[in-house]
């Protein structure tokens, strides 16, 4: 029988609004938790507070000071332990978004070429960088649509904009 992690939580104020913050207890980690998920408020994929979980501002200080930290300008990549479920084709996305430097962007076909996915998977890695659960600390907001589109963002249009606008990101795909 496989042993229950605990869930923790904190609601951190940013810019784009409240961000609820999850992680589970690893004790193998750095700080004792890894990140499962960034999201805003009303997001259609945001987790929902369960009863079971456990309020833990200490146990998530360090994902929030980053990202207050990337909101105020002063960190530009973040140093997290992070969940990474999924399949491989999710595993390769998730990789993509983190190799994309802070101030720069990518179109969905650019960004597959570069980590190797065949032209007929494209779709799938686009559909599995939209499954992101780490908003902002795993930047599927640098990557755009036709033609440099700001599109396809969880947290929607707008909250997408003001990320490109807040790294001054160019819009056209390089």
């Amino acid at each position: 029988m496989q042993a229950t992690r605990t869930v923790v939580f904190l609601s951190v104020e940013s810019p784009l609004g409240d961000l609820l913050l999850t992680g589970e207890e690893a004790p193998g980690s750095r700080t004792g938790v890894v990140l499962t998920s960034v999201s805003t408020a009303g997001q259609r994929t945001a987790p929902i507070v369960q009863p079971t979980w456990r309020h833990a501002p200490g146990a998530l200080a360090d994902a929030a000071g980053q990202l207050t930290a990337y909101f105020d300008g002063t960190r530009t990549a973040f140093d997290l332990d992070l969940a990474a479920p999924g399949s491989d084709l999710h595993r390769t996305a998730w990789r993509a978004l983190d190799a994309l430097p802070h101030g720069t962007t990518a179109t969905y076909p650019d960004l597959a070429a570069r980590h190797g996915v065949p032209h007929d998977r494209v779709q799938p890695f686009g559909s599995a960088i939209l499954t992101n659960h780490l908003l902002i600390v795993r930047p599927c907001h640098r990557v755009l649509g036709p033609g440099g589109t700001a599109l396809g963002h969880a947290a929607g249009p707008t909250a997408k904009q003001w990320l490109l606008d807040h790294e001054a990101a160019p819009r056209t795909a390089p």
